[in-house]
């Protein structure tokens, strides 16, 4: 289940700029090259969320995966054309959506309690999730 949709990326690039990396003869549009790219951002949610999260999220799909996904993909969508480099922008918007899926793994933030794994499965149940500890075992070295 792919969790944007071709019309996600139409509102955050323009047509002109679609064709130019969608289009192997530049000329036209191609939406299974799109489809591709929206398939691997979901692929590549789904491998930082694996075992985190029941995969794949249900609809409504929360807004954080939204912008995540649609940013991944627009960073394959430029990689097909990278000649080498990505552009800057693209490489650390796509570098902040990676951390961010870091933080969702590791429940520093979290989507939805019930799509924690096995939450749903348990009636009654308190959600505990794994924070991280501001004073840890190298705070008090030295003491």
């Amino acid at each position: 289940m792919a969790y944007i949709a071709e019309t996600d990326i139409k509102k955050r690039l323009t047509e002109r700029r679609i064709n130019a990396l969608t289009s192997d003869s530049g000329l036209s549009y191609s939406g299974n090259i799109v489809a591709d790219c929206i398939a691997e951002a979901t692929a590549e949610i789904h491998s930082y969320l694996n075992g985190t999260v029941k995969l794949p999220l249900t609809e409504p799909v929360p807004d954080i995966i939204k912008i995540i996904a649609t940013d991944i993909a627009i960073f394959y969508l430029y990689l097909r054309r990278a000649e080498g480099e990505v552009p800057e922008h693209i490489q650390k918007m796509y570098d902040l959506r990676k951390t961010d899926l870091e933080r969702l793994r590791n429940t520093d933030f979290l989507l939805r309690s019930e799509e924690i794994r096995n939450a749903s499965d348990v009636p009654n149940v308190a959600i505990v999730t794994k924070k991280k500890r501001v004073f840890d075992e190298n705070f008090y070295k030295g003491y």
